[in-house]
């Protein structure tokens, strides 16, 4: 779970209101665009936090590093 509102799916896209996005980025411009952003872009990897508060952003870094050490 992302947060209560999207989830991340085992083959890695992220459910949110109903759709399937393909990227953190793409759900996210969905998000605030269904509470009324105009907005057309966002970065994803920055907007969505884990429940500790940490962006997308930095558990993607962890998981490169950790499969940058184990290749």
């Amino acid at each position: 779970s992302i947060t209560s509102a999207g989830f991340k799916n085992t083959d890695g896209s992220l459910s949110l209101l109903g759709q399937v996005f393909g990227s953190p980025s793409y759900a996210a411009a969905a998000g605030i665009n269904d509470s009324g952003s105009t907005r057309q872009t966002v970065n994803g990897w920055t907007s969505w936090k884990t429940e500790t508060g940490s962006p997308l952003a930095d558990l993607r870094e962890q998981y490169l590093l950790l499969e940058s050490t184990e290749n």
